[in-house]
C-alpha cells in the first residue's frame, strides 16, 4: 500500500481488465493500468473547441474523454516484454491517487512476477508511460533490461528549459530512471531510425509528441502488431483530424507529420493497430476515409 501526500486514505490498486491473443507465435496481453480524464478539446488545442465537441457528438460521445492507459505484455520465446509501464503508483500532481497502478496486480493475476519481466521497452518519457518503471529508489522489474529512446534521453539530460511544467517533467523522468541507471539496467536506443531492440520488437521513429517518441512493432513470422504510442492519442479525434495538436505535443507541427505518416502506413498495410489511450482494449485496424482515417476495433 502507498499513501499520498495530503491524503488520509491509502490507495490500493486491484487487478483490472486484460485481453490476451496471439500474434504469430507470440502471446500478447493488453492490460489496463488505469484511466485519465480530459476535456475532448485537449485533443485538438489548435481547433475551435466547439468543432471538437461537434465531432464527439456526431459519434455519440460526450465532451469528456476517459483516456485509458493500456500496457502491452508480449511473451515470445524465452522473453517476457513490457511495452511501456503505465502511470504506476504515482499521481500527475503528486497529491492525489490516480485511477492507475493496476498493471502490477494484473500481471500477478496472469501469473507474471516482476522478476519474470526480461525487457521493458519505453516509447517516450511522459509519466503515464514510465511511471511504473521504478519508485525512484528501486527498479520495478529487477531482472529486466530497460530500453529508452535516445531523443528523449538527450532532452532529459540537456538541463532546465525555463518552463516550470517541462522542467518538472524532466526532473520526474530523471528521478524514475536514476535507480535503473545505477543498477546498470538501462540501454539508450537510437530513436531516429528503425531498430530491432529485442528479437521481434522494432521501433518506428515518430517524433513530435516528444523529441524522441517512437511507435513500436511486435512481429512474429509474417504477422505484426503496431503500437502507436502517443503519436495517435484518440481513436476519433486524432484519426478524423490528424492535423489537430494534442495538448502534450512538444513539437506540434512535427507531431502532425509523424501522425499522418503513421496513419498512412497503418491504413495502407492493413496493420493490426494498438492505441495506448484508445477505449480498452484499443486493438483494431485503421482505414483511409477521404483525407482522414477511421478506426475499427477488432477485439
Amino acid at each position: 500500500m502507498r499513501a499520498y501526500a495530503g491524503q488520509n486514505d491509502t490507495y490500493v490498486p486491484v487487478p483490472s481488465a486484460f485481453s490476451t491473443f496471439n500474434i504469430g507465435d507470440s502471446e500478447v496481453s493488453i492490460i489496463q493500468d488505469g484511466t485519465a480524464v480530459f476535456d475532448a478539446s485537449f485533443f485538438g488545442v489548435n481547433a475551435d473547441p466547439e468543432d471538437v465537441y461537434a465531432l464527439m457528438a456526431a459519434n455519440n460521445l460526450s465532451n469528456t474523454v476517459s483516456a485509458t492507459l493500456n500496457v502491452i505484455l508480449v511473451k515470445t520465446g524465452d522473453r517476457t516484454i513490457l511495452l511501456d509501464t503505465g502511470l504506476g503508483l504515482m499521481s500527475l500532481d503528486g497529491t492525489s491517487p490516480p485511477n492507475a497502478g493496476r498493471l502490477t496486480p494484473t500481471l500477478a493475476l496472469l501469473g507474471v512476477t516482476p522478476e519474470a519481466i526480461t525487457d521493458v521497452v519505453i516509447s517516450h518519457l511522459h509519466p503515464d508511460h514510465i511511471g511504473g518503471i521504478s519508485d525512484g529508489v528501486t527498479p520495478a522489474y529487477p531482472n529486466a533490461a530497460y530500453y529508452f529512446p535516445q531523443g528523449d534521453y538527450d532532452f532529459m539530460q540537456s538541463g532546465p528549459v525555463g518552463n516550470e511544467q517541462v522542467d518538472g517533467l524532466i526532473g520526474l523522468a530523471n528521478s524514475l530512471l536514476a535507480p535503473i541507471q545505477a543498477s546498470d539496467q538501462l540501454t539508450v536506443y537510437a530513436s531516429d531510425a528503425e531498430t530491432e531492440i529485442v528479437p521481434g520488437i522494432f521501433t518506428a521513429p515518430t517524433p513530435g509528441h516528444t523529441p524522441g517518441h517512437v511507435a513500436l512493432r511486435a512481429a512474429s513470422g509474417d504477422t505484426s502488431f503496431v503500437y502507436t504510442g502517443d503519436a495517435v492519442t484518440n481513436s476519433i479525434i486524432s484519426l478524423q483530424h490528424p492535423e489537430y495538436f494534442m495538448g502534450f505535443d512538444a513539437i506540434p507541427e512535427v507531431a502532425v507529420a509523424s501522425r499522418r505518416a503513421l496513419l498512412d502506413m497503418l491504413a495502407s498495410d492493413a496493420a493490426q493497430t494498438f492505441g495506448y489511450h484508445f477505449a480498452f482494449p484499443g486493438v483494431g485496424f485503421v482505414a483511409a476515409d477521404g483525407d482522414a482515417f477511421r478506426f475499427t476495433s477488432s477485439l
